[in-house]
């Protein structure tokens, strides 16, 4: 072959192959392009190390309280989160849980302090990201997430045994409001005036928690705190986004009959802080109150209707609407069992027993107010167990209770409850599929899409007015109403729906 043909050859490989790569670039362009373009579901994001995370009990423990809550929460791989940050993907917030995330990658540490710096919000759980990956062993000096939470935690190598304690934990007034804490659920002394309580049960004198020593708070908002003031739940901003961090194995506890401090911090994450959107857990987001009045007060209370759902009352989990159990880090029953929690007052589990207990009837009275005024303003259904008995101060109970209820209901604020009923509802709510996008990553258009085979009726989501603005009814039928600082949108009997709303302060 003579010189000018292997030039002509070269010559042509080389346009060739830039060709190859041009339309490769264009391909790439073209699917970032459309990727852009296309509707992004949206939610919280629940990180995992890998896919086989998802079987793990605590992931399927988060997963399942954020769909008993009405929140939408995503399980991701640490692989999938990195490249939806090289994306520009949206994520409406993280949460990295207790139990299954005590790994982590330096990569994956340095972007979730990018992420919240950008503007992110992150939910800390416990250990998560607390060893070195693939040595499970503790930083040197304390978690690397420290700074970003605000508060040294995880000392191994300053502490050694002692890196961890157990004790009572404590919730001012101001977290009682802000979590919203059930009435009676914290003991602030026998006069009530102490600015910490003591976060109680029912039958014990002392409920303890396991915990990491802390040192400094800095300029982090301290909710919950060890009797030696470590941080237990605290929430801090770091650049432009917040952390909300749990000194508590929030999901394993929740495997272990003791759900409610993971409930109340993924709800409070979830529509306070990342401003996200929420399937009401009542029909038409109603708040009242399951009144038990079983002879004895046991956890085998079943009860079962012709449809076959099936209800009963627990004393696990106290403090919780109806939800799934758990049991020795399993779920107990079937999806399509309900466990009704009772509502305890400080270490007592019915009105009887508080009225045999001394408590003044001016006492009671406050407890049932707030009590109502609670399960009202937080569109949330509750149990309240009643022994029937002849002694005088019950009757005087349960009639400051018809009462009080009376009032609420006269202003369409407050329903009674049967259990089989509110059991149907919420298996009923379990079959609704839904889901928020977003039309491109700079869009301020989002997009809720629901749908149940059966029907809608009743579902009703509740949105926080300051982030949602031109809120309408595209698809579908539902009742638009103001109520406070919310909107509530009740679906009618139809099976699909779709709304649309503007979220300000984003070009």
């Amino acid at each position: 072959m003579s010189i000018s043909s292997k030039l002509r050859h070269q010559y042509f490989f080389y346009i060739a192959f830039a060709l190859i790569i041009a339309v490769w670039v264009i391909g790439v362009a073209a699917s970032k392009t459309l990727a852009r373009t296309q509707p992004t579901p949206i939610g919280l994001t629940l990180l995992i190390p890998q896919a086989s995370s998802l079987q793990h009990p605590v992931t399927q423990a988060w997963l399942a309280t954020a769909k008993e809550a009405g929140i939408l929460l995503n399980p991701v791989t640490d692989d999938e989160f990195l490249r939806a940050r090289a994306n520009n993907l949206p994520m409406a917030g993280v949460v990295l849980p207790d139990s299954v995330h005590q790994q982590a990658s330096d990569l994956l540490i340095t972007h979730l302090y990018r992420y919240v710096n950008e503007g992110g919000d992150l939910l800390v759980s416990f250990d998560a990201a607390t060893l070195q990956h693939g040595r499970a062993t503790y930083s040197k000096e304390a978690s690397r997430l420290s700074e970003l939470v605000g508060v040294k935690y995880a000392l191994y190598n300053t502490l050694g045994d002692a890196t961890t304690g157990q004790g009572v934990v404590y919730a001012n007034r101001n977290a009682e409001k802000k979590l919203a804490i059930q009435p009676g659920k914290l003991d602030f002394g026998v006069k009530d005036h102490d600015p910490w309580g003591a976060l109680t049960t029912y039958a014990y004198e002392a409920l303890n928690y396991s915990f990491y020593k802390t040192m400094g708070a800095g300029k982090t908002e301290a909710l919950l705190k060890s009797e030696q003031q470590d941080v237990i739940v605290s929430s801090s901003n770091y650049g432009g986004g917040t952390v909300l961090f749990a000194n508590l194995p929030l999901g394993y506890l929740k495997t272990r009959t003791d759900g409610y401090l993971l409930h109340k911090l993924l709800t409070h994450f979830a529509t306070n802080i990342a401003k996200q959107p929420q399937l009401a857990t009542t029909p038409d987001a109603i708040g009242g109150v399951i009144l038990s009045s079983e002879p004895q007060l046991e956890s085998s209370g079943l009860h079962k209707n012709a449809k076959g759902s099936r209800a009963y009352y627990t004393t696990a989990d106290s403090g919780l609407g109806p939800t799934h159990s758990y049991a020795f880090g399993e779920p107990a029953q079937g999806k399509d069992i309900w466990a009704f929690p009772i509502s305890h007052f400080k270490q007592s589990a019915s009105l009887n027993e508080i009225s045999q207990q001394g408590v003044s009837q001016t006492e009671v009275h406050a407890f049932i107010v707030t009590f109502l005024k609670h399960v009202s303003d937080n569109h949330i259904a509750r149990t309240l167990h009643f022994n029937p008995g002849p002694q005088a101060q019950d009757t005087h109970a349960m009639d400051m209770l018809s009462l009080e209820a009376e009032k609420l209901q006269d202003n369409g604020r407050f329903r009674w409850y049967r259990m089989n009923d509110l059991a149907e509802f919420m298996t009923l709510r379990e079959r609704t599929r839904w889901q928020v996008t977003q039309s491109a990553p700079e869009s301020r258009s989002k997009q809720l899409s629901a749908y149940n085979e059966s029907s809608l009726i009743s579902q009703t989501w509740i949105f926080d007015k300051a982030s949602t603005q031109a809120l309408k009814v595209v698809e579908g039928t539902a009742v638009v109403r103001e109520v406070g600082d919310k909107w509530m949108v009740r679906a009618e009997d139809c099976r699909s729906l779709r709304l649309e709303w503007q979220e300000p302060g984003k070009s």
